[in-house]
């Protein structure tokens, strides 16, 4: 019964609910290309497609695993925390356990990108060790990302436009600026759940000298980014589809617009453990929105 505990626990701890996050760039940047390759007649390949989302989220549980360990080295995570519970938090597991799992999952995650480097070159081996140095620098070091305000910027980049773009070149072996900006739409649902994180987690933040954004720049503007991460890429993909008709099927994303009256009222009145709901809704509304434009993009 432990060993399932403990299952259940490391599970928990990868935090499955946002697991979307690097999913959602990655099916988005399959499906551009996809009808790309279509109008050229090339044909898809389907096995790359599918190392590509593994790798994705295997670089993502790693990286939260690499999270739980720092935060624990360095005393961020406190009884007092309303997220859910760490690994370090489980009396079975040690420190030394979580960095194995940390590790096994980058070196995983490393061993089936080598099929990804193989298939399209260096560039991809390039972008895939630099992804997991981020994914360990977010918390590590003194100069971690998330200690000094810089994590909005790393996941916007790393789960948007990287993920994004990587995705579509694996497929086409082309990249281009609308692509870019469409990654970036993506990525900025990623942020949102970040930006939710941070205020649930300011008061311990600022108590563990973690200067996120919502510690250094406060509630209201931490609120007020949150919109912007869910209205922006609204207005991106609009852009991007006058500019580019055969892309018009991305704006059956917008419908996700639907949610934001709900968001917003939930971001102006829920506090500490109330937002881990929010956290969620808003990783599902980031997945919708790259389902519903994939779709767009193979019906329209």
């Amino acid at each position: 019964m432990n060993a399932i505990r403990n299952l259940v626990f490391w599970w928990k701890a990868s935090r499955p609910k946002t697991l979307t996050a690097s999913l959602s760039p990655i099916l988005l940047g399959l499906a551009i290309a996809y009808r790309d390759m279509n109008l050229t007649q090339s044909n898809f390949k389907f096995t790359i497609a599918i190392i590509t989302l593994c790798v994705a989220i295997l670089i993502q549980i790693g990286t939260n695993y690499a999270n739980d360990y720092f935060d624990a080295l360095k005393g961020s995570d406190t009884t007092k925390r309303k997220g859910p519970k760490r690994l370090s938090q489980n009396k079975n597991i040690t420190l030394k356990d979580i960095k194995k799992a940390f590790i096994i999952c980058f070196a995983t995650a490393f061993i089936f990108g080598l099929v990804l480097v193989y298939h399209k070159g260096w560039i991809i081996l390039a972008v895939g060790i630099l992804s997991i140095i981020a994914g360990i620098g977010y918390t590590a070091t003194p100069y971690a990302l998330a200690y000094h305000g810089l994590g909005d910027l790393f996941v916007l980049i790393f789960l948007g436009p990287v993920a994004l773009t990587v995705s579509y070149f694996l497929q086409t072996g082309t990249a281009s600026v609308p692509i870019i900006w469409i990654g970036i739409a993506s990525g900025l649902y990623s942020v949102a759940i970040l930006v939710v994180n941070n205020i649930r987690d300011i008061e311990e933040d600022r108590l563990s000298n973690k200067k996120t954004l919502a510690v250094r720049w406060g509630l209201l503007f931490s609120k007020i980014e949150y919109m912007l991460c869910l209205i922006v890429p609204s207005i991106i993909i609009l852009i991007i589809c006058n500019y580019n008709p055969n892309y018009m099927g991305l704006c059956l994303g917008l419908f996700t617009l639907i949610f934001i009256p709900n968001l917003y009222k939930k971001i102006q009145t829920k506090t500490g453990t109330e937002l881990n709901l929010l956290l969620e809704k808003t990783g599902k509304t980031g997945f919708i929105f790259s389902i519903l434009s994939s779709i767009g993009l193979w019906i329209i």
